[in-house]
């Protein structure tokens, strides 16, 4: 459960970082299922595309840059599904948005 300061400081800086939510164990479970997702699931294009690339990279970083992404990982390791319903995850989340949570999907 959080606190109030916390919450008052997610509702004035749209943040907060919770220390703890995951034990290292889980933490390095999710790194090492991240790792074998990106090889096996994620693709790689030029992402976003638009005149604002322009405005942010000159155009040899922007020919260079790439965006390796994929949707719903929690649909592809087992470790992902614990961590988006990890409680400790799922209590603060209610505690900032209210009690009626829903996950609609996750992106890397």
């Amino acid at each position: 459960m959080l606190t109030q300061d916390q919450i008052d400081f997610y509702r004035e800086n749209g943040y907060l970082h919770i220390p703890r939510v995951y034990s290292v164990a889980e933490t390095q479970e999710l790194s090492d299922a991240m790792d074998q997702l990106v090889e096996d699931w994620a693709f790689t294009s030029a992402g976003w595309t638009g005149p604002w690339r322009q405005a942010y990279m000159d155009p040899e970083t922007e020919k260079q840059s790439k965006l390796t992404a994929m949707h719903d990982l929690h649909f592809y390791s087992s470790a992902w599904a614990r961590a988006v319903i990890n409680p400790c995850l799922v209590t603060a989340l209610s505690d900032l948005l209210g009690p009626n949570v829903e996950l609609h999907h996750t992106t890397m």
